[in-house]
C-alpha cells in the first residue's frame, strides 16, 4: 500500500515539474519572438547615411543642346567642389523653373534676371552669387538686326516682325516691350507678326533666315555665342541697347537647407584659381563669381512693373 501510494506520489510530482518546464520554454520563447521582432522592426534609420544630390537648373536663354555644351563641364565642376552629385534640369521656360522650385523640385538655378525677380516675387528664390564677365557685373539689352536691313532705329520696326525669346527675360522680351510702350503701342499693335522663341539662339536662326527681322538680346550671350562659332556677329548691327543692367544670377530656393546653400556659395567664390576651374569659367566667359547686392536689380524691377502695369 506504501508502494502504491510512493509510485502515485512520484507520477504526479513527475507530471507537475514536467508542466513547469514546458511553461517556462514556452514564456522564454514568446519572450525571444517578441524582442527579436522589436530589434527588427523599430529600428530607426540613420538620415545621414542617405546620399546628398542637388538639383541645379540652367535657364539663361539657350536652347537645351545648346545650353548643355557650354555648361556641362560646369556642372561637373560644382559636383567635384561639393562632393555629392549634382542633378542638370533644362526647360522650356524661367516659369517652369519656379514653379519646381515651389515644389522643391528643383534647389539652384543659373537664370535670367527676369526669372530671378519672378523667384523673388513669388518668394521661392533668393540670390548667392553673380557671375563677373569681361571685368563687369553688368550687360546690356541690344536689339539687333541683319547687317543688311536699312533699318537704324526700333521705331523703324512698326510693321515688322519680331522674335522674343522667354516671356520673363528682361534682355528678350521686357526690354523691347519697354520701348513699344514708351512709343504708345502694344505688340499687336506695334508689330505686324510676333513670336516667342523661348531661346536666343532660335530668335538668331529666325533672324539669318528672315523670317524676323529684329530680335533682343542679352550682350553677353550673344558674345558668348560669337565666341562659340554658333553666329558672326559680322552679320548683324545693333540698333538699339539698354542701360546697364546686371548679370543674370545664381539663386537657391529660399528653404532649401542652409547648410547647402552655403556650400554652393562658398564653391562659387572660389572658383578661377586652379588651372581646370579657369579653362571651365573661360568656356562661359566667366571671370569668376562676386556676391551681389539686391539693389542691384531695383531699376529693372521696375521696369518689369512698368511693362505688366502692376505694383
Amino acid at each position: 500500500m506504501v508502494s502504491l501510494i510512493t509510485k502515485k506520489h512520484i507520477f504526479i510530482i513527475l507530471i507537475m515539474i514536467f508542466s513547469i518546464v514546458l511553461s517556462g520554454c514556452q514564456n522564454e520563447e514568446r519572450a525571444f519572438k517578441k524582442i527579436n521582432l522589436a530589434n527588427q522592426m523599430d529600428t530607426p534609420i540613420n538620415k545621414n547615411s542617405v546620399p546628398k544630390e542637388m538639383v541645379f537648373a540652367i535657364s539663361v536663354g539657350l536652347s537645351p543642346l545648346k545650353s548643355l555644351n557650354i555648361y556641362q563641364d560646369f556642372i561637373k565642376l560644382l559636383e567635384n567642389n561639393l562632393g555629392y552629385p549634382i542633378r542638370l534640369v533644362q526647360k522650356k521656360s524661367s516659369s517652369e523653373i519656379i514653379r519646381l522650385m515651389k515644389e522643391g523640385g528643383i534647389d539652384a538655378a543659373y537664370i535670367d534676371v527676369g526669372g530671378y525677380l519672378h523667384a523673388k516675387e513669388e518668394y521661392v528664390g533668393e540670390i548667392i552669387a553673380l557671375p563677373q564677365i569681361n571685368g563687369e557685373n553688368f550687360h546690356q539689352s541690344l536689339i539687333i538686326v541683319n547687317k543688311d536691313e536699312e533699318i537704324k532705329e526700333f521705331k523703324q520696326l512698326e510693321g515688322k516682325k519680331f522674335a522674343f525669346t522667354d516671356p520673363w527675360s528682361i534682355d528678350g522680351t521686357v526690354y523691347p516691350m519697354a520701348l513699344i510702350k514708351e512709343l504708345k503701342g502694344t505688340p499687336e499693335t506695334f508689330f505686324a507678326n510676333y513670336f516667342y522663341s523661348f531661346s536666343y539662339d532660335k530668335a538668331i536662326a529666325a533672324l539669318q533666315a528672315k523670317t524676323v527681322n529684329a530680335v533682343s538680346i542679352n550682350s553677353n550671350i550673344f558674345d558668348l555665342l560669337v565666341r562659340q562659332e554658333a553666329i558672326n556677329d559680322k552679320s548683324f548691327k545693333t540698333i538699339e541697347k539698354s542701360w546697364q543692367i546686371p548679370n543674370n544670377p545664381i539663386i537657391v530656393r529660399t528653404d532649401l537647407d542652409q547648410g547647402l546653400k552655403e556650400d554652393l556659395q562658398k564653391v562659387l567664390l572660389s572658383l578661377g584659381n586652379e588651372k581646370e576651374e579657369k579653362r571651365v569659367m573661360s568656356v562661359m566667359n566667366f571671370d569668376r563669381f562676386v556676391i551681389a547686392d539686391e539693389g542691384l536689380f531695383d531699376q529693372v524691377h521696375n521696369l518689369l512693373k512698368q511693362v505688366f502695369n502692376y505694383d
